[in-house]
């Protein structure tokens, strides 16, 4: 093998988000630089990806993908081509009569709605979140047939309320999916010692790189409209910071299925360099892949 596998694909297909939750991207100050070069998605490019790769998610690292205009079409096409969709949502849509056709567009896709906590409570973390409106949005969907699941990430304001939420979810019948995370700058929204996982800081390329990219690669899209080798070198201005990866030749617009990319001589030689010189290989990578590297996260199903 002289090149990626691309296992399941992780779609970022939008620039757009009401929200405003500390660390998401869309809060560094050098976002606005480079907002207006991202685009939604369109449904053609969406169909390359769609008939390379049956798995395929829609997770935003700076969008929620709610707000593509042509998400309806996406979810449509997704379900005639029999693709294995699921979508995670913690937005709210300005229309909720939306959801009831994004819902009928693919009966078999599965939805995960973050709602960090009690939906009868504010939310610190998921700031402009309405929460019951989602709550209540996660209900409807689960009336409609749809596999649904309560993702709710564990902070200081929750940690209290975690048997009563799992109370509310098996009450509902929802999967909930509690969230061990090292999203805390501070010590306003870190729980109790045992309820998050410690934040790793070094970039510098000590230890081994093991890249969870290899052997196959859970593909990440950055709303530039590349598809790189995982969602963490997806952030950020990409053709400034990875030009060897993201070029013309790497487009969406340019290529017209999966392997193609991972084809092309850029996707190789970045295969070559983590394989046989991952010392070239960009600090991100160290920073999620070495030896030394501990967890971001950590799913509880109950």
């Amino acid at each position: 093998m002289s090149s990626f596998t691309a296992e399941s694909i992780n779609l970022d297909i939008s620039y757009k988000c009401t929200l405003q939750c500390p660390f998401c991207e869309r809060q560094n100050k050098d976002f606005k630089d480079y907002k207006g070069l991202m685009k939604d998605m369109s449904l053609e490019q969406f169909k390359k990806i769609a008939n390379s790769n049956q798995h395929i998610g829609f997770c935003g690292q700076i969008s929620d993908p709610i707000f593509n205009v042509n998400f309806i079409e996406i979810l449509k096409y997704s379900y005639t081509n029999k693709n294995v969709i699921s979508v995670n949502t913690a937005a709210n849509h300005p229309k909720q009569s939306w959801y009831k056709d994004a819902f009928k567009a693919n009966p078999n896709a599965s939805w995960c709605f973050g709602i960090d906590g009690l939906p009868s409570k504010d939310n610190p973390h998921r700031i402009n979140q309405k929460s019951m409106l989602l709550f209540n949005t996660m209900m409807l969907g689960k009336s409609m047939g749809i596999e649904c699941q309560w993702q709710c990430i564990i902070f200081s304001f929750n940690e209290k309320d975690v048997e009563e939420i799992q109370k509310l979810a098996q009450q509902i019948g929802v999967t909930l999916r509690l969230i061990l995370s090292n999203r805390f700058n501070d010590n306003t929204l870190r729980p109790s010692k045992g309820l998050y996982i410690e934040k790793y800081h070094d970039t510098k390329k000590e230890g081994e790189l093991k890249p969870k990219c290899l052997p196959k690669a859970e593909l990440g899209n950055s709303a530039m409209g590349y598809l790189l080798p995982c969602c963490w070198l997806a952030e950020g201005n990409v053709e400034k910071k990875y030009p060897f990866l993201c070029n013309k030749n790497t487009h969406l617009d340019n290529i017209n299925s999966i392997q193609e990319l991972l084809d092309t001589k850029e996707y190789k030689d970045f295969y070559k360099i983590l394989t046989t010189t991952p010392e070239k290989a960009p600090n991100r990578c160290w920073e999620k892949c070495s030896s030394k590297s501990g967890e971001h996260k950590k799913y509880i199903y109950l």
